[in-house]
């Protein structure tokens, strides 16, 4: 009886998102291309990344993809350049390593309308506790979830949020 009702729980959420993700995408139609030709999503090879990107160029955006495997960003651009006939461009960072990284990443960026940012890219370790307990690398576990979850944010933010205020004004 238990395994039925898990069951039938992960469908009706599923089953809800899935509605929900439709019903946003069919119905909502804003024109995001008011805000700039492009958007920028981070960790954009796979899950929610990945959707949010392919939803952005279906709704008429060129996009930005930045993610660390240079190979799955490859794919996911091509297939949004197929399907959807958007321009896209791909960024490699491993945001977990740090400040090192968005020099590389505002040169990408340079030049670009940029109206929407998905900071998306993020990471937790299975048992995330549990690594404090691991003196041999729990500081470095620790810096580079805080790297990827909040410096990420902060820092994409504030490469990309001037050129929007000044968009907006």
């Amino acid at each position: 009886m238990g395994r039925y009702l898990h069951n039938l729980y992960e469908f009706s959420w599923k089953f809800y998102w899935g509605v929900r993700v439709y019903v946003l995408s069919e119905y909502c139609k804003t024109d995001l291309r008011k805000y700039g030709q492009w958007a920028v999503v981070t960790g954009a090879t796979s899950g929610i990344g990945r959707a949010y990107a392919n939803e952005l160029a279906k709704r008429g955006l060129d996009i930005v993809l930045v993610s660390r495997s240079e190979e799955k960003l490859h794919i996911a651009a091509m297939e949004i350049e197929k399907l959807y006939g958007r321009k896209t461009r791909i960024i490699q960072a491993d945001f977990t390593v740090g400040h090192a990284i968005y020099p590389a990443i505002a040169e990408g960026l340079r030049n670009l309308d940029i109206g929407i940012l998905v900071n998306n890219v993020g990471m937790n370790y299975v048992g995330a506790l549990c690594f404090f307990l691991d003196v041999a690398n729990a500081e470095q576990r620790i810096t580079e979830v805080i790297n990827c979850n909040i410096l990420s944010v902060t820092q994409m933010t504030r490469l990309v949020l001037p050129h929007m205020v000044e968009n907006s004004l």
